[in-house]
């Protein structure tokens, strides 16, 4: 029920947004996307508070049910792996469906011709890559709209210190580091009143864990010996991934510190 409930108020505020940002033949009205843009963030405060959930809590209710099964470290990764796609995707679009891709796989005849995709906090974008130009339509609980308008006004909720609690684990660490760096240079309590909530939510720095297609090193037990070999699939929650001597065997993503290791690869 409060699933439901949630994702109604955000449905109903996203669509909300997104006809105040449009006036006559679409042009941007800039003061009612603003208060749409505020009415947005109103809400996602108002829904964590309600229910004591985070920004992270909020984008998982929000995040669409299409079967992601590939993730790559950031937007970057993404768009380096559709380069030759001539794909242009906006700083504020955060999820969508790319049709008309041409991408070869090694050792496969086939070619990934469509992908639906989106960007978390983190900066880690989840994919899921179809062998179909034109895929099956899988409706979300939302507009896709409606759903990116949800994504990008996580993003904008400003920090306060009654919300500290809402915020990722990176992004309070961020913070806890500026106002070291304020009190170093003695500009608190201005410093951190002033600047902190017009800081944007950046994605973690963080090393990520393996990706699909990446070479790695795996420790046999049966063999006593590494093997070369590479990752086939990766389990975007959990971090588990398959490898293609161990297939249909996933590998925890605590397992994979003692098991495996990047392989350096000769040029």
């Amino acid at each position: 029920a409060a699933l439901a409930e949630g994702r109604a108020m955000l449905a109903a505020a996203a669509a909300t947004r997104e006809s105040q940002q449009r006036r006559g033949a679409g042009e941007v009205d800039r003061a009612a996307a603003a208060a749409a843009a505020a009415g947005m963030t109103e809400l996602l405060l108002f829904t964590c508070q309600r229910w004591r959930i985070t920004l992270q809590d909020i984008e998982a209710l929000a995040l669409p049910s299409w079967g992601f099964d590939v993730s790559f470290p950031d937007r970057g990764a993404w768009v380096d792996y559709l380069s030759e796609q001539d794909t242009r995707l906006s700083r504020q679009q955060f999820l969508g469906e790319i049709q008309g891709l041409k991408i070869s796989l090694p050792d496969v005849r086939f070619h990934i011709q469509s992908a639906r995709w989106v960007e978390l906090l983190d900066g880690t974008v989840l994919a899921r890559l179809m062998t179909d130009g034109r895929p099956t339509c899988v409706m979300p609980w939302a507009h896709p709209c409606s759903i990116n308008a949800v994504l990008a006004g996580i993003r904008e909720v400003p920090w306060d210190p009654d919300r500290f609690w809402m915020f990722p684990r990176w992004h309070k660490d961020r913070l806890v580091f500026l106002a070291w760096v304020g009190s170093m240079l003695r500009l608190n309590p201005i410093w951190i009143i002033n600047m902190f909530p017009f800081l944007p939510m950046e994605p973690q720095l963080t090393a990520k864990g393996f990706q699909v297609g990446q070479a790695v090193y795996y420790r046999s037990t049966t063999h006593r010996r590494w093997l070369q070999c590479r990752v086939t699939r990766v389990d975007p929650i959990s971090g588990s991934i398959m490898l293609d001597v161990k297939p249909g065997c996933w590998i925890s993503f605590e397992e994979q510190a003692e098991v495996c290791k990047l392989a350096r690869l000769s040029t």
